[in-house]
């Protein structure tokens, strides 16, 4: 396997040391437990019946798409905060019209998920950095492509038809 995002790892080192900011296991988790919670039997718990900020960059049949994914998992209400396709780094976003009426922030903004995230914190709620899983909730065939964002159940169904 080829390395990956290990090669941004001395940027963000010096990002977070500009900061000040402690990498540490009470603000990291490794990403792939967002798949599991997001994907996995028991994303209920975490969605069912809130009210979900979503910080994207999709527009159009996307974003329509993801909408209708966090519906299907029995989100009550979604708002939308857009920012750019290819520039989340450098984007300014407004948080204010959102506080208070959001119970979790999703996010997808690539590597800009550093600068949106900062600028999230007056929202004082869980805002999760979600990325790759958007793509599974505008194309349910995505969950193949990347490791647990199939459930058992999933991978059960598949084995049976084949």
């Amino acid at each position: 396997i080829e390395p990956f995002s290990e090669s941004y790892f001395p940027i963000f080192d010096r990002w977070l040391q500009k900061y000040n900011i402690p990498l540490n296991d009470s603000n990291y988790y490794p990403f792939y437990f967002v798949y599991a919670l997001l994907t996995g039997p028991r994303r209920g718990e975490l969605l069912k019946g809130r009210r979900v900020l979503v910080v994207n960059g999709a527009q159009g049949d996307d974003k329509r798409k993801i909408i209708a994914g966090l519906k299907r998992e029995g989100v009550a209400k979604v708002l939308w905060c857009a920012i750019s396709l290819k520039r989340s780094l450098y984007d300014s976003i407004d948080m204010a019209p959102f506080v208070g009426k959001v119970d979790l922030a999703l996010v997808g903004a690539g590597i800009g998920k550093v600068n949106i995230l900062l600028q999230m914190e007056e929202l004082k709620v869980p805002c999760i950095d979600a990325g790759y899983v958007f793509e599974v909730w505008k194309d349910p065939n995505n969950k193949w492509k990347r490791v647990i964002c199939a459930s058992d159940d999933d991978w059960y169904e598949r084995e049976v038809k084949e």
